[in-house]
């Protein structure tokens, strides 16, 4: 079974980047997968990945490649979302270009034998 996965959304909130005395460093993207049911899916990026984050803003479309990771610590079993890619939508995106005009219908010469319809 493969452990990464995607979720699709737009932007709710990009949390501030911690950094510990370690060294380590992690930023948290909350996703709003929208519809019926909308989820707040928080989503982590470390390291080097935390600059993924940079410039989003609430509403953008966004699409993470995430890796699910889950432990167990003192009988308690965690789960963690691991961010590791995102495609961002286009906040400014331009409208749909407008669809062409119908054809004019074709024309049909009349001939005399038909009989009109009104």
């Amino acid at each position: 079974m493969s452990d990464s996965t995607t979720i699709t959304g737009t932007v709710e909130t990009v949390l501030p980047l911690e950094e510990f005395a370690s060294g380590f460093t992690k930023r948290v993207l909350v996703i709003n997968t929208g519809g019926t049911y909308p989820q707040m899916i928080p989503v982590e990026f470390v390291k080097d990945k935390t600059e993924i984050l940079t410039g989003l803003r609430k509403g953008q479309e966004v699409t993470a490649s995430v890796n699910l990771r889950g432990k167990e610590y003192n009988g308690k079993y965690y789960v963690n979302i691991q961010g590791w890619k995102l495609d961002k939508g286009d906040v400014g995106q331009a409208a749909p270009a407008k669809a062409a005009p119908k054809p004019a219908p074709e024309t049909v010469e009349d001939d005399g034998d038909e009989i009109p319809f009104c």
